[in-house]
């Protein structure tokens, strides 16, 4: 987990200051076929992830293009961290909350 969290940090930083955009060409989804087949049915999803740092990231580049989201999750232990981290995640379900 050490190795890669240096790696998503810098991609979550990438994807709060360019946005999604620059960053949805890069990834590769796996299983991504099963998701749009459920979107175009208007089934409902729940995933249940193991936490690391690079949870937030699939969810906020599907927020960004529309899918509504909904999420728990643990406050950092740096106040500050916290405060960028949150203020980043509001940033794309607000967006994707105003667009439906």
């Amino acid at each position: 987990m050490f190795a890669t969290a240096p790696q998503a940090m810098a991609m979550m930083a990438e994807l709060a200051i360019r946005g999604p955009e620059k960053i949805q060409p890069r990834v590769d989804w796996q299983g991504l076929e099963i998701i749009e087949e459920m979107r175009r049915n208007n089934e409902k999803v729940i995933f249940l992830v193991p936490h690391g740092w690079a949870v937030d990231i699939p969810a906020m580049l599907m927020a960004s293009q529309g899918q509504k989201m909904a999420a728990m999750f643990h406050n950092q232990g740096n106040p500050v961290f916290d405060y960028v981290w949150n203020t980043v995640r509001r940033r794309f379900w607000r967006s994707s909350a105003c667009e439906k």
